[in-house]
């Protein structure tokens, strides 16, 4: 009775060969799961900053059509989003360039921030990649740069001299 009791363990582990390509194949499926998870969370944050982006814009375009219709002198407004993108009109720098998408001769847009500044072409190029423009009847600009949205900013919009100046409230 003794000897049906006991039983005799072999402790060598094997792996067999289709055992390993299982675990290969689940390495690999999971590899693949995270890569495809990344690139979907990407795609949302890539629609979510072009969607702030866009209604950011026709609520600053609102403000600025109250000011070239003459309906208002001055009006204050605040773009909060989306974060490291800029407002910025074209033709920007005193250059005839302009992104595609505006079709006038004036227009302004919320576009990817360039940290790297060395060029108004930089800027030209992610507006042309992944800003939101709209175009308005007379000269806009921004003044010396464009205004970098890193939080929520005030902006002065007014008329001077028939050319929309959009301007950055110093706090």
């Amino acid at each position: 009775m003794k000897k049906l009791l006991k039983i005799k363990m072999n402790t060598k582990a094997e792996l067999t060969s289709t055992e390993v390509v299982k675990i290969v194949f689940a390495a690999l499926c999971i590899a693949i799961l995270i890569y495809l998870a990344y690139n979907l969370y990407g795609l949302f944050i890539k629609k979510s900053d072009i969607a702030q982006a866009e209604a950011s814009l026709e609520n600053l375009y609102q403000k600025i059509g109250q000011v070239e219709s003459g309906e208002k002198n001055n009006i204050v407004t605040i773009v909060e989003s989306p974060k490291d993108w800029w407002v910025i009109a074209w033709p920007y720098g005193g250059g005839v360039e302009k992104p595609e998408a505006c079709k006038k001769d004036y227009c302004v847009c919320i576009c990817p921030y360039v940290f790297d500044v060395g060029e108004k072409e930089d800027s030209l190029e992610e507006c042309n990649k992944k800003g939101v423009c709209r175009d308005v009847s007379k000269k806009i600009t921004t003044g010396n740069s464009p205004l970098i949205i890193r939080q929520p900013i005030s902006l002065n919009i007014t008329l001077e001299n028939n050319e929309i100046l959009i301007k950055k409230i110093e706090k």
